[in-house]
């Protein structure tokens, strides 16, 4: 692993866990990019730095949907998409069609949504590449095996 990348892992950790961010420290973390493809109305897509659940840094090709409502997942998602960003909306389903395209997605948020169950995801073999699964604050009564090792699951009904 190179010097750099090494000191930029230390550096993000010193300002999560510790709280303090030493301005010489947030002026060197990477910035997102411009990612120009077809977005989803209203959504944000950028390459954005991200670091895997074994702390290793990418640049993620990110679909940004969080807080805008949606009942349904929005299209297109570009299929390269890496980490897809759907946090506080009103989901209670998900398109396993649309989830099937996106075979590089390592990282799916769907924290506060109203998903009652998971089967969708849990059933899909089309998520080869996940990571890490979020689902805290929704509706989840039981939970099925899941595909991801890294799932967050709090405050949930179970």
């Amino acid at each position: 692993m190179k010097p750099t990348l090494v000191l930029l892992q230390l550096q993000c950790l010193l300002c999560v866990f510790v709280g303090v961010c030493v301005p010489s420290i947030t002026g060197s973390l990477p910035h997102a990019l411009p990612w120009h493809v077809s977005c989803p109305v209203r959504c944000v897509c950028q390459i954005k730095p991200w670091f895997s659940p074994d702390s290793v840094y990418h640049e993620a090709p990110t679909v940004d949907c969080n807080d805008l409502l949606l009942t349904k997942l929005p299209l297109p998602i570009p299929p390269n998409t890496h980490t897809l960003r759907l946090q506080s909306n009103l989901l209670s389903e998900l398109d396993t069609a649309v989830l099937h395209g996106l075979t590089n997605l390592t990282d799916l948020d769907l924290s506060q949504n109203r998903f009652s169950h998971v089967r969708t995801i849990t059933q899909s073999s089309s998520l080869p590449s996940l990571l890490s699964l979020h689902l805290e604050e929704n509706h989840l009564s039981h939970l099925p095996r899941l595909p991801s090792p890294h799932c967050q699951l709090c405050r949930n009904s179970f």
